[in-house]
């Protein structure tokens, strides 16, 4: 398969070409016969929409910040998304967002710091995306 400026052409490897235009060699073989099709895109073709996942955070381990990636569906945006992140005992250590959010792809980053700006210590986090309809939670490592 190659893109063109017209659309993507495919080549069919088998021997049998049927109604589409057969190819004589590939890469120098010439016991070797090829089809070729180009499929032309248009403005018409569906788009798939936008779902909610957590893709997660990178660096991961990080030090001193990492940057969570995450995308959210239309009928998610509707509602408030909540981004948190707890300590290894289960306490909130900072609210990353608690707000409306637009649908489509969307990143954070945290800087490894509390509710009140202190640097937090080394160690395992969690941290949880919330919507009206899904829940994601990961674990990450800050290493100092």
């Amino acid at each position: 398969m190659a893109g063109t400026n017209t659309g993507i052409a495919l080549w069919d490897l088998k021997n049998s070409c049927g109604n589409l235009s057969a190819w004589p060699f590939l890469y120098g073989d010439i016991g070797r016969t090829a089809c070729t099709q180009t499929i032309v895109a248009n403005e018409e073709t569906d788009v798939p929409e936008a779902v909610t996942a957590l893709v997660g955070n990178y660096p991961n381990p990080f030090n001193p910040e990492t940057t969570f990636s995450f995308s959210l569906s239309a009928s998610d945006s509707k509602q408030p998304v909540t981004l948190k992140i707890y300590n290894i005992k289960g306490q909130l250590v900072k609210t990353m967002v608690n707000e409306r959010m637009s649908a489509g792809e969307h990143s954070l980053t945290w800087h490894g710091t509390s509710e009140n700006g202190k640097p937090v210590s080394s160690g395992i986090y969690f941290y949880r995306l919330s919507t009206s309809s899904k829940s994601y939670s990961r674990k990450m490592l800050l290493l100092k």
